[in-house]
């Protein structure tokens, strides 16, 4: 990509010299202008990657140049190109935001190839820059605006950068964080042990990591933690992204706790597919049937349900379907071949793309001997 250049110089003749020899091989574009002034208006209108300016020029020179730039044009790439090789001039040069001071003098091929060179640093160092402020904005962006909390990790585990999230879930204002560590905001020991664990490992093993922790506030969090890496390779940070879990564990409590409830129930429950075969029992059903779980995992409906025989499975599974719950009289038999009455309570429904039956079932046999009385 060509670089547009602004060489300001109140010696034509310097200035022809100097485009010749920096447009010599297509790297650079450059315009030249003779005055400060007109300079400034030019620019209102055209953008330039780097200015090249002499340092003593009428009505305006280089430094009061420099400073119009700075507080118009803020960061383009200036580079002072002058005679005058005093000191001072130079000082007043970088104070005032220069990229490089260049003396005239010397071998042209030589003078203008140093030129060029730099131009090429202050305007990679000005992209480079730009490149990471946009970075920097884009981060925080993302960052700011995340629904989980984002925090950024030093080598002595102390916090680099939190977003606001982090006040929300740990209670603590982000402005306590940097420059601190877990045990100087007092978290609990324990906890902090476990974080600070999981911290360490990433820098160690150089591989993403992921917990689940409970914190103090109430709050379930799920923390991924990612390795970042500096220019050398090694890595010198690490970001973590922390989200709020509290629900689905509340949820996951409910389920084991209905799991649990439905297992030591003395009611026998059944999970059927629509081929038939049992998917789940609990252990009444095995206390009922007098098979194990590893030996229900084998069945079908119609191994212990006489009544239930393959060719007619599909219509009963059918009618279930249709009523989505149903309660029938059946036989049951054991493996020890006895047979007993039941009542059977059927509810059809769809799990997690799978449709089921689920039966409650129970022993009618003392009905049954009291109304055949």
């Amino acid at each position: 990509m060509t670089i547009s250049v602004l060489y300001i110089d109140d010696e034509p003749d310097l200035l022809e010299l100097c485009k010749v020899f920096l447009e010599m091989n297509g790297e650079f574009n450059v315009d030249t202008l003779l005055s400060a002034n007109k300079a400034l208006i030019h620019l209102k209108s055209v953008y330039y990657d780097a200015i090249i300016s002499d340092y003593q020029m009428p009505e305006m020179d280089g430094i009061q140049f420099l400073k119009e730039v700075r507080a118009r044009f803020r960061d383009i790439p200036f580079i002072l190109f002058t005679g005058r090789g005093r000191e001072e001039v130079v000082i007043q040069a970088l104070n005032n935001g220069a990229d490089f001071y260049l003396q005239k003098g010397g071998q042209p091929d030589v003078q203008f190839a140093e030129l060029a060179h730099k131009i090429r640093q202050a305007v990679g160092r000005r992209n480079a820059d730009k490149r990471l402020v946009e970075s920097e904005t884009r981060f925080r962006e993302l960052t700011e605006n995340s629904l989980d909390t984002i925090m950024l990790f030093d080598r002595n585990l102390r916090f680099v950068y939190v977003n606001p999230n982090a006040e929300k879930q740990m209670g603590i204002s982000t402005d306590h964080f940097i420059g601190k560590t877990y045990s100087d905001l007092g978290f609990p020991e324990k906890l902090v042990d476990l974080l600070e664990h999981a911290l360490n490992t990433v820098f160690i093993s150089g591989k993403t990591n992921r917990i689940e922790f409970f914190l103090p506030t109430g709050f379930w969090i799920d923390w991924l933690l990612v390795p970042v890496h500096g220019l050398d390779g090694d890595i010198n940070q690490i970001i973590t992204s922390g989200r709020d879990v509290t629900e689905r564990k509340k949820t996951e409590e409910q389920v084991r706790l209905a799991e649990f409830s439905i297992e030591h129930s003395g009611i026998v429950t059944f999970w059927l597919d629509e081929n038939a075969k049992v998917v789940r029992a609990n252990q009444a059903a095995c206390d009922s049937l007098g098979y194990s779980k590893d030996e229900f995992a084998n069945l079908h409906v119609y191994d212990f349900d006489p009544n239930y025989p393959p060719e007619k499975w599909k219509s009963i599974w059918d009618q279930i379907a249709k009523e989505k719950y149903v309660v029938i009289q059946s036989n049951h038999r054991r493996k020890d071949n006895y047979v007993f009455p039941v009542e059977i309570t059927s509810s059809y429904f769809e799990y997690e793309g799978k449709n089921l039956i689920f039966s409650f079932v129970r022993n009618i046999s003392d009905q049954k001997q009291l109304l055949n009385y």
